[in-house]
């Protein structure tokens, strides 16, 4: 959490869980944004085991929450993706081969002007509020305009860094400014340090 002088703290794996599932018994849904903290973003396998130990977590704390993993794809998005005729109609929900939590891509399109998948977004989270106790989205890298737009509409975000290399803490402190001025309420900063499989 922010501490008094504003600064971001350093939060373990199980104090960040234990906070997300206290906040998630007391709303009707909690909305968590994950911001990478390079210029790559995170990596996937990062943010699937972020949901393991979240969904772990809220198994045996609140059983009756469920867990959406919303990932904004920039990489592979473009200006002509779309999801047919059905721009107006909810995404397809699947659920995670991975574990007890459901997940969505969303095609989130850089460019000039606002991403027609953005507008579409405002709309479709409060859908997912009534279904899902825990929405976790991944916003992707910190210094694409997404991260910043979709970040506000969450009740909190955390910068996560590792487990490869980040940017300078200059650049992820100039960008977590960015972020505040942009109505995003940082709350923290993750270390990621996911186990490689044997």
């Amino acid at each position: 959490m922010p501490s008094e002088n504003g600064s971001q703290s350093l939060l373990g794996l199980e104090q960040w869980v234990a906070s997300i599932c206290c906040d998630a018994r007391s709303a009707k849904c909690t909305t968590i944004g994950l911001v990478g903290g390079s210029r790559q973003g995170s990596d996937r396998r990062v943010t699937d085991a972020l949901a393991k130990q979240l969904s772990n977590g809220l198994n045996a704390a609140a059983p009756d929450l469920h867990l959406l993993v919303v990932r904004l794809d920039v990489e592979q998005a473009n200006l002509s993706v779309r999801f047919g005729n059905r721009d107006e109609q909810l995404p397809t929900i699947s659920s995670s081969p991975l574990g007890r939590w459901s997940i969505v891509e969303i095609p989130m399109p850089f460019a000039p002007k606002e991403s027609w998948t953005l507008d579409q977004l405002s709309r479709w989270l409060p859908e997912w509020k009534r279904e899902f106790g825990v929405i976790l989205i991944d916003l992707g890298a910190m210094h694409l305009a997404p991260s910043r737009s979709v970040g506000r509409l969450c009740d909190g975000c955390y910068v996560v860094l590792g487990p490869d290399s980040c940017a300078s803490s200059d650049w992820i402190l100039q960008h977590i400014a960015w972020h505040e001025r942009a109505g995003t309420q940082v709350l923290g900063t993750l270390i990621s340090t996911f186990e490689r499989a044997a």
